[in-house]
């Protein structure tokens, strides 16, 4: 029941990806200008002139290029260097896609769920009473969906393996989204009594 995609082993291929491409980039970096400083250049003018090959901005060249050492040089970290930053960009859109791959496809699979359900008990709230009440639920095998609006405590019930949804228990879209309308009961257990009155009355 919880609300994310089952495979972290997806997500962990792209960070292996660029924590490998990181540290190549890294040793061309350190490796080229080493070759310059080597060469007789100043360290700054080293360090400069690698991170303008490395990115390819192309800004010309900061001293002369002119021995077959300097050349041999540059042409190597050039493509080394372009060629992990390109491998590099590609793992960052990796990631950043599949993240949103996941918090995309668990928003959607967590609201098929619920919309699976009837009869079932909507927990508002998941402090000391929610977890307590979701845990007599769990172990009783009903159903119920906690409605929460905090990330670490929604963190904290997909962890327990319940089926929860990040919402605000005062807003009517939210309880509609948990199906108040098919739901048997609703626990308002949040630590401001107003509050739950407020959501009892309105629900």
């Amino acid at each position: 029941m919880r609300a994310i995609l089952p495979e972290d082993g997806v997500f962990a291929s792209p960070l292996r990806i660029l924590a490998y491409t990181l540290s190549f980039v890294l040793v061309v970096f350190i490796a080229a200008i080493s070759g310059y400083v080597r060469a007789g250049w100043p360290l700054g003018d080293a360090a400069y002139m690698v991170t303008l090959t490395i990115i390819s901005v192309g800004y010309g060249e900061v001293r002369p290029i002119d021995t077959p050492y300097l050349r041999i040089l540059t042409t190597g970290t050039m493509v080394l260097g372009c060629t992990g930053m390109i491998v590099l960009t590609g793992a960052l859109v990796q990631i950043f896609t599949v993240f949103q791959l996941r918090r995309i496809l668990g928003v959607d699979r967590v609201q098929t769920q619920i919309d699976k359900l009837d009869g079932h008990v909507i927990i508002c709230g998941f402090g000391r009473i929610g977890v307590q009440l979701a845990k007599e639920l769990h172990s009783a095998a009903k159903g119920f969906v906690v409605l929460e609006r905090s990330p670490v405590k929604i963190a904290e019930a997909q962890t327990l393996g319940y089926l929860c949804l990040n919402g605000d228990a005062t807003e009517e879209s939210a309880l509609r989204a948990a199906g108040i309308g098919r739901a048997r009961v609703l626990a308002t257990v949040l630590p401001e009594d107003a509050v739950n009155v407020f959501i009892t009355l309105s629900a």
